[in-house]
């Protein structure tokens, strides 16, 4: 793990929205595949916990509904000032993680085919 952050760090910045991947290119997805198999292997000692497997097991419909919530979230964090910061995307992805959580869970229950099960 500490030789993919090296090589990360000793990449320079990285803006994937705008395709610029740093220094090389190569380099950043060779430290991306390094430091995403660190982290696998470190999630292996880690104890199941019950929020993170509700939420990646629905992922589908937080993948359907995280535009909209977007929008939402945006217009309500514009009304307390917060819009455009550079917390906002935290603060969105939090909040959508949180009111998908029980749907989440009710459809896991009566529908699993809508989640992919």
């Amino acid at each position: 793990m500490i030789l993919g952050i090296i090589v990360v760090l000793d990449n320079g910045l990285v803006y994937v929205w705008s395709n610029d991947y740093g220094d090389n290119t190569f380099v950043f997805f060779t430290g991306a595949i390094i430091l995403s198999f660190s982290l696998f292997k470190a999630c292996n000692y880690l104890k199941a916990n019950m929020f993170i497997k509700t939420i990646s097991n629905g992922t589908l419909m937080i993948l359907g509904v995280h535009s909209i919530t977007i929008v939402v979230f945006h217009n309500a964090l514009e009304l307390c000032h917060i819009a455009n910061t550079s917390i906002e995307p935290w603060i969105v992805g939090l909040l959508t993680m949180f009111v998908c959580y029980y749907p989440i869970q009710w459809l896991s229950l009566k529908f699993p085919i809508l989640l992919g099960k």
